[in-house]
C-alpha cells in the first residue's frame, strides 16, 4: 500500500516550505545515545569541526553522553533548496551541539544532530542505488522490537480521523492500537480501499521523532543526491510547517510530524 512507503517522504518535503533551523536540546548528561547517520559519525578531540579527528562511530553505535553539549554550534543543511514541481522548496537545516563522550579510553565529542534516545531502525542498501540506504523492517516491528509490546487491542474511537474520511466510517472498521511499555502507542487503521498509521512516543525530542520519520523512506537522500528522478506528478495538494508540526497532504495520501504535550506523533493516512 503506498500510504506506508510515503511516510516519510511526504514529510520530509514539507520542511522545503520553511528555512527553519530547528536545533531542539534533546541531550542531558548520562543519556544513552544512538547514532543515526548512516555513514557514520566523526569522534573529534575538541567540540568543533577543527578538532582533530579521533575516529568513528558506526550507525546504530550506542554511546553515553558524559555532559550536556557544548562548544561549537554547528548548522547542518540536510537538503538543498531546488525546485519540485515548479514550486521553489526552501532548503531543511537544523542546528546541534558537541556531546562529550568517552571513546577508546579518551574523551571525544561527536555532533548531536544524528543522535536520538532511540535505537536506530534496521536498514539494507537498495538494490538499485547503493548509497541509499532503505528500512528492512516495518514501523509495528521496530516498534516492538524498540519499546517492548504491552498489550494489543481494537479500538473503537480514535485518537485522529483519516483525512477526508468521516469518523463513523473510520469507527466501523474498528482499528487496531498497541501499547507499549514505555507509554508510546501505535494505532493501525485499515478501511476498505485506505489505511494508515499512527506513532505516538512519549519523551522525546522534535528532532529525534524527525531522524525515525525520515528514515522510513529512501526517497529522503534520493531527494538530496538526485533530485531529477523526483520531477514527476505526484499529486501535490498542501501542507504546512509551524513550530513542532509538519503536514504534507497528497491526492493519495496525508503524512504528519508534531509534538504534542511531550509527545512525537508520526503519522501517515492514504488510500491504496
Amino acid at each position: 500500500m503506498k500510504y506506508l512507503t510515503h511516510i516519510a517522504f511526504v514529510g520530509f518535503l514539507l520542511f522545503f516550505f520553511s528555512s527553519t533551523a530547528y536545533g531542539d536540546t534533546h541531550v542531558r548528561p548520562f543519556d544513552t545515545l544512538y547514532v543515526w547517520a548512516e555513514s557514520g559519525l566523526n569522534v573529534r578531540d575538541t567540540p568543533s569541526t577543527d578538532g582533530k579527528k579521533l575516529g568513528k562511530l558506526d550507525y546504530g553505535e550506542q554511546i553515553v553522553a558524559l555532559d550536556w553539549g557544548s562548544g561549537q554550534e554547528l548548522t547542518i543543511t540536510a537538503i538543498k533548496s531546488q525546485y519540485i514541481q515548479s514550486m521553489k522548496l526552501a532548503a531543511l537545516s537544523y542546528t546541534g551541539r558537541w556531546i562529550p563522550i568517552d571513546f577508546e579510553g579518551q574523551k571525544g565529542y561527536v555532533f548531536d544532530g544524528f543522535l536520538s534516545k532511540l535505537p536506530t531502525i534496521k536498514i539494507a542498501p537498495d538494490q538499485h542505488q547503493a548509497d541509499i540506504y532503505r528500512a528492512t523492517e516495518s514501523l509495528e516491528e521496530y516498534a516492538a522490537r524498540t519499546f517492548g509490546m504491552l498489550k494489543k487491542l481494537s479500538v473503537i474511537d480514535t485518537v485522529y480521523p483519516i483525512p477526508s474520511k468521516p469518523r463513523e466510517l473510520l469507527d466501523r472498521n474498528n482499528p487496531s492500537r498497541i501499547i507499549y511499555k514505555n507509554g508510546a502507542i501505535l494505532n493501525n487503521y485499515m478501511g476498505e480501499g485506505y489505511g494508515g498509521q499512527e506513532l505516538i512516543v512519549p519523551n522525546l525530542s522534535f528532532r529525534e521523532g524527525f531522524l525515525l520519520f525520515a528514515f522510513l523512506n529512501p526517497e529522503i537522500k534520493i531527494l538530496d543526491k538526485y533530485p531529477a528522478q523526483l520531477q514527476t506528478n505526484v499529486g501535490f495538494i498542501g501542507g504546512e510547517i509551524q513550530k513542532d508540526v509538519i503536514r504534507l497532504e497528497f491526492e493519495n495520501y496525508t503524512a504528519a510530524l508534531k509534538k504534542v504535550s511531550g509527545f512525537v506523533v508520526i503519522s501517515g493516512f492514504g488510500t491504496c
